[in-house]
């Protein structure tokens, strides 16, 4: 897309999952000055491009009075990848996570029940963003385990190994994962810290 935000031109980089280009930015022949930036890994196409909206609007709003910003011509360049965001997946898997007190806690077999049918509901919609080879298998896999979440710890394991699978299936012992966007928990700690961080309540950014 070719837009602007508070009249600094904006427009997106998008990229496919092997990281070619599949739509090119538009930027202002005239431009002096041009800034690029990228989102997370666990953050989808609305979420970045809310957030370069935001980051930009304050960034207009603190430079107005700055003559030297002013008398650039400054563009801004989005880019777009197809990354992964499980926080709803993993948000109903806490529920039935006993570090998290369990669906039972919650309100017995009916909670457990709704709890599970929502995962399964999540699985489904993130299911199109994966065309590997064996990522039907995967996901079938995960629908299998659900049942078994909520009281085996080796199922739980198994459910978060074969999502950093699917995630990241080059293999993990050659990525770089982040504390900023969460990935350094989600990759490298133990399942049952995933399933406690994801039941957590997010920080408000202020």
């Amino acid at each position: 897309m070719s837009d602007d935000i508070k009249g600094i031109p904006y427009s997106t980089a998008e990229f496919d999952k092997k990281g070619t280009l599949i739509k090119a930015p538009s930027v202002p022949a005239d431009t002096t000055d041009l800034i690029v930036v990228s989102h997370g890994w666990n953050n989808d196409s609305q979420a970045a491009e809310t957030l370069y909206r935001k980051l930009f609007e304050n960034f207009a709003d603190l430079t107005a009075q700055d003559a030297d910003i002013q008398s650039r011509t400054i563009a801004i360049v989005g880019v777009i990848w197809p990354s992964k965001k499980f926080d709803a997946l993993m948000t109903e898997s806490s529920a039935l996570s006993p570090q998290t007190g369990g669906a039972a806690a919650a309100g017995g077999h009916v909670n457990k029940a709704a709890s599970q049918a929502a995962m399964h509901a999540a699985i489904d919609r993130a299911a199109p963003l994966f065309d590997d080879a064996d990522a039907a298998e995967k996901i079938a896999a995960l629908h299998n385990l659900i049942p078994q979440l909520e009281d085996d710890t080796d199922i739980q394991q198994e459910f978060v190994e074969t999502l950093r699978k699917m995630v990241e299936p080059s293999g993990l012992e050659t990525a770089e994962h982040s504390s900023n966007d969460g990935s350094v928990i989600f990759f490298e700690d133990s399942a049952d810290v995933v399933f406690e961080r994801a039941a957590q309540e997010p920080v408000a950014v202020p």
